[in-house]
Formats: C-alpha cells, structure tokens, sequence
C-alpha cells in the first residue's frame, strides 16, 4: 500500500523500501516530513520525489522542520539520516553527479548541529510543535484524535501554575530578568505560531497546482495546511486549538500576545529614537519595591476588573468593553463568529501571580493604546502617537506635568526652554477638561500675554489629550491631580535603569512638536 503526502503525490512507501533494500531502514515519520517540507521548499520532483539541495537541506533543517514538527531529541538524528538518504536516492536516479552529491552528504552532516539547537530551543516553539511534543512525551498514540483530544482535556483541567511549568512560560528567579519575560516569551510563541500557519498555506498554494476546488480555494488550503500541521505534530490537533481549546494556545488571530509585542517593538524604536542604539534605558521610575506589590496595583486597576467582569458576563458588557477583551485575551471566541468566553488572560487574572499578572498588565496597556488610536475621540494624528506622548510623560514619571503644556507641544508652540511652572490649580479635577484662562495658561506654558483666541485654538489639542489620560487612568497608567497628568507605576513596567554617567541624550528633533 502507497503511502501519500496529501496534497502531494510522493510515494514515501517506495522510498523508505528502497532504504531498507540498502541495509539503511529510516524512521516512517521522520522521512515523510522531509519529503514533504522539502516540496513546500520548492524542490524539483523530477524522478517522484523532491530532490534537495545544499540550499534547501539549510532551509529544511534550520527553518521548516524547527517550525512544524514535533519530535524528540532521541529522533533528532533519523531527519538527518532521512534527508541524507535522498541525497543518495537522488545521486542514484542520475539527478546528482558524484561530487554535488558528496558536497550535499557533507553539507548536510555540517547542519545537523544547528538543526539539533533549533529542534530543542525553547526560542523556536511554535503552539502546535510544543502539544505535540507534550503529548508524545505523554506516551499518547499522536495518530488517535481522539486521544489527542482527551489528553488536552485533562491538561486543561491541571491548574494554572501547572500549565504554564509544563508548557515552559514560567516567571525567571534571576533578579536580572524582566517581570514579563515569560509572557513575552509565551507572545513569541504565539506570533511565531500565527506566521508559521501563513507561511505553510503560502506554500502550498504555491506548489499546489491541483485538488483545490473552485470558489473555495482559501478554506481548502487551509485544511490542507491543518493535515500537514497534525501530520507532523498530533492528529487532530490544529483544530483543536484553534477551535475548543483555543485558551491553550493564546495568540491566533487578533487575540492576546499581538499588542504585548507591538508596544515593545514601539517602545524599542522610540527608544532608539530618543537615544540612539546605545544602551540608554528611561531614568528610574517609581516603581513598585516588589513583585508581590506590582501585582498589588494591577488589581486594583478598574480596567482589568472590568474587563475580568467581562469575562464572566460577555452578553452583559458593551462594545467597547467586549472588543477590548476579546484584544486582550479576557474573551476568546473557540470558533469564528461564535460566542465569546472567558479567555487565558481572564485565568490569569484570576490565578496568575505576579509575573503573570505583569505580562497581562503590559498586554492590555497596549490593547489599550491600540484602541485608544483608532477611536474617533483619542484618534491619533499619525502612528505611535499615543505612545511617543507617553514616553515623554515618562522622562519625569512620578511629577505633576500640564496637560496644556503637552498640548501646546503636541500643537507645536516654541516653549521656552528650562520654563517651569505647576500645573493651573484653577483647573476642575472633575467633569469635562477645561483649559485655564489666559492670563494662567500664559504662566503654565512661560508664553506672556495669551489672548483668548490663543486659548480657544488650543482647546482641541488639550481635550483630546485630557480624554487619552482618562482612559489611560482606568488602567494605572496615569493619576489625575487636578488634570496634570502623572504617570503611574504601572506605566514603567518596561523602564529600566538610569543613563549611565557623562551619557549625553540625543535630540528631540524627531518629535513631531518640539
């Protein structure tokens, strides 16, 4: 009996007989995901199976096999002996002369090192390779969905802690790493899972010039693309996490883990920015004196309580609540369009400590901002607005600093330099924002003689900046002493030390209003 690749017509039975016939027996599984990863590759199939290349041995070893196959260390060495194996086949079928063949065996021997750090590193994991991994580690049979199905269940049914040891994202004792480096790892994990799927539907379309049905092309090359992914790691595996047991592997779609990372890639490049690409990091904040107190004042943010009410009740929350939710993982829906339930980061919440509840703190922040940017109130003018604002705030984290001073920055009015002034105490701490009149405005910003036009053009400016600290302050970010913006601890979760002596800041000139 010929076993297939689906969607593609490779006689892996011949193949692995032919091994045998030599007196070098392969291991089934092992050469059936390099057969087919090597035609996703693109490789020839001139005699019925792909022919590899020193290129493409490369991109096997160190790219697609680490993104898509669950394995053992112990199994490591048959996806090499698999792979060197074709080499031979190849040479045989005449497509290969004797020295390109020799130059590939050794080339693909000088890769099995890295392929061997690839295959165990942490770093590499993609959702569906690390349940695979568990589940064979389980001694589950990975070809029974049902068994695959009824090991998730019992995982999900461990407690929470336990989850996260099994799965590896657990919160470092070393003093020297950050809060969040596991939710950021978990992140990783979960964006790397998302690209993986795209660039395996990639490929198939590209290589697949038959089978897909008209009209339906998109459904069926993502099927296709679930086959091949639980081929490789567990049957029936890829639907269930993307469908039931979507908490378990958070980060598809628009769900959490995408707006932890857009807010460190934004804050990096603001950084770099600010400072250049030296190690510069923000000066000191006033931050909590520990974890346990971190987690503290997360919990005491209206935000993440509204949001865990959410979770609990999504029929009963609004719009806006729901959508911000569903961002940040407090609801996730288990099919597409279907009803919202209660997600991971509703579990956190409820049982994570205080590195977990760090990362979802962090997370939310920049669910928050990424809302915040497109709603019609605290729309921002051009990309990373929000955040470049924010940074500033945060170079006198913990001061009382002047919304009509930040707008009239926003605005572009020339400040004079080293001006100093508090905030207008005739500013209301409640209802709507309202500006100081002139005669205050002109001793908050050090600009004599403000008339009331002046005053009247800077009103839009600071209304909407007032509304962005309003929404801000339901999550910690920043407190309200009588409109001056202050920012909170909970905004430094990714402040760092203070320059380093004699260090000399860039200039400002890449804000839009200095």
């Amino acid at each position: 009996m010929t076993t297939a690749i689906t969607p593609f017509p490779l006689d892996v039975d011949s193949f692995l007989a032919r091994a045998e016939e030599r007196g070098a027996p392969l291991d089934a599984r092992a050469a059936e995901a390099v057969l087919g990863l090597l035609v996703l590759g693109g490789a020839r199939c001139r005699t019925g199976l792909p022919e590899p290349t020193e290129e493409l041995a490369e991109e096997l070893l160190h790219l697609l096999l680490p993104l898509y196959v669950s394995a053992a260390a112990e199994e490591l060495p048959g996806f090499v002996t698999a792979l060197a194996s074709l080499a031979d086949h190849t040479h045989e079928a005449g497509r290969l002369n004797a020295k390109r063949h020799a130059k590939l065996v050794a080339r693909v021997h000088e890769l099995a090192e890295g392929f061997g750090q690839a295959m165990t590193s942490p770093d590499r994991l993609t959702w569906p390779r690390l349940y695979g991994n568990l589940v064979r580690a389980a001694g589950v049979d990975d070809n029974d969905p049902q068994a695959v199905r009824d090991w998730l269940e019992t995982f999900a049914a461990l407690p929470y802690a336990e989850r996260n040891a099994a799965l590896g994202f657990v919160a470092s004792s070393s003093a020297n790493e950050p809060l969040s480096a596991a939710a950021y790892a978990q992140a990783l994990c979960a964006e790397r899972s998302n690209q993986a799927r795209l660039l395996l539907t990639a490929r198939l379309e590209a290589v697949t010039t038959t089978g897909a049905p008209a009209g339906a092309q998109e459904d069926w090359y993502d099927e296709q693309a679930g086959l091949l992914a639980d081929r490789w790691t567990a049957a029936g595996l890829d639907a269930l996490l993307r469908g039931p047991f979507a908490h378990l592997a958070p980060g598809g779609g628009d769900a959490p883990g995408r707006a932890l990372l857009a807010l460190v890639e934004a804050m990096a490049f603001q950084h770099v920015e600010m400072y250049g690409e030296e190690l510069a990091p923000m000066p000191p904040a006033p931050l909590p004196a520990s974890p346990q107190e971190q987690a503290t004042l997360l919990r005491a943010a209206p935000l993440p309580q509204l949001l865990a009410r959410a979770a609990a009740d999504p029929q009963g929350a609004d719009d806006r609540t729901r959508e911000l939710a569903l961002a940040s993982g407090f609801l996730v829906r288990r099919e597409p369009g279907g009803t919202p339930s209660a997600g991971p980061s509703a579990e956190a919440w409820r049982d994570g400590g205080p590195a977990e509840l760090t990362g979802l703190g962090l997370n939310l922040f920049g669910a928050l901002l990424a809302q915040l940017a497109e709603e019609d109130e605290t729309a921002e003018q051009f990309d990373g607005e929000h955040l470049l604002t924010l940074y500033g705030l945060s170079e006198r984290a913990g001061a009382a600093q002047s919304v009509a001073r930040l707008a009239a920055l926003n605005d572009m009015w020339f400040i004079p330099p080293g001006h100093e002034s508090d905030p207008a105490p005739s500013v209301p701490a409640t209802g709507a924002y309202e500006l100081p009149a002139p005669q205050a405005l002109s001793a908050v910003l050090g600009l004599p003689s403000l008339t009331e036009s002046d005053r009247t053009d800077l009103i839009p400016g600071a209304a909407r900046l007032a509304r962005l600290m309003d929404r801000l302050e339901v999550l910690g970010v920043t407190q309200h002493l009588r409109r001056c913006p202050h920012p909170h601890p909970t905004r430094h979760l990714l402040a760092a030390r203070r320059p380093p002596p004699g260090h000399r800041r860039r200039s400002r000139r890449c804000l839009p209003h200095s």
